[in-house]
């Protein structure tokens, strides 16, 4: 980690994935310092390759599609906002607020939004989100179109996107629905459909459906909560 105030924005990346490096470390570590405790060489020779048998597979996840666990995930966020049905339908026709605070986690690197062109909920209506850039990557797009709606629903289809945010996952599909659950509080469902592209999935699989949980949880507030 010392060399991460020379990494700038990087430091994410090095904040991540070190845990895992730490991990495999100890693992071997361990392995080869019981190994000198014994005597006999055939028992150190056994326990070697034990541990580099054990790591194999986690090495070679990701390499090839053979050897890749499903890369298609999906997280939901749900939550009670003051305001009617047609409140929030109004305020998601109205577009993202970029001036919503993050949640702390997402404050440590990740791009921000910082600015949104388009409007409305019909078909075809677009969504243009500007991102801040990350890790020397500059600023990019995420454009999202409006493939399906009806009561109490909408659905995002991803058209493009040169954010930073394609580096770690592929945005695919967000899907959002609203029902009053009594009179001027509606129960907001926001759904993030992505592709994992960081390996191994034991590992960053669980990182990154937290971090998508917490879009998911800044988006209802910021795109769906009336104020």
């Amino acid at each position: 980690m010392t060399v991460a105030p020379l990494a700038g924005e990087g430091y994410l990346c090095i904040l991540f994935a070190s845990p895992l490096f730490f991990l495999v470390g100890l693992v071997i570590g361990a392995c080869f310092d019981y190994s000198r405790k014994r005597t006999e060489k055939r028992e150190q020779g056994r326990l070697r390759a034990w541990a580099w048998l054990a790591l194999l597979p986690m090495a070679l996840e990701g390499v090839t599609p053979t050897l890749s666990f499903p890369r298609s995930e999906s997280v939901t966020s749900v939550r009670i906002v003051r305001g009617s049905p047609a409140d929030v339908e109004r305020v998601l026709g109205a577009g993202l607020r970029p001036e919503t605070p993050l949640p702390l986690f997402l404050r440590i690197g990740f791009p921000r939004p910082l600015a949104v062109q388009g409007t409305g909920l019909a078909i075809d209506d677009m969504r243009h989100i500007h991102f801040s850039g990350a890790e020397s990557d500059g600023p990019g797009d995420l454009v999202l179109r409006v493939a399906k709606t009806g009561p109490g629903y909408v659905r995002f289809e991803r058209v493009s996107d040169d954010s930073h945010l394609r580096q770690w996952m592929a945005w695919e599909v967000s899907e959002v629905r609203w029902r009053e659950v009594s009179p001027g509080r509606t129960e907001v469902r926001w759904t993030i459909q992505f592709a994992r592209r960081l390996d191994p999935a034991w590992y960053f699989g669980p990182w990154e459906r937290f971090a998508v949980k917490q879009a998911a949880d800044y988006l209802i507030v910021a795109d769906a909560e009336p104020r």
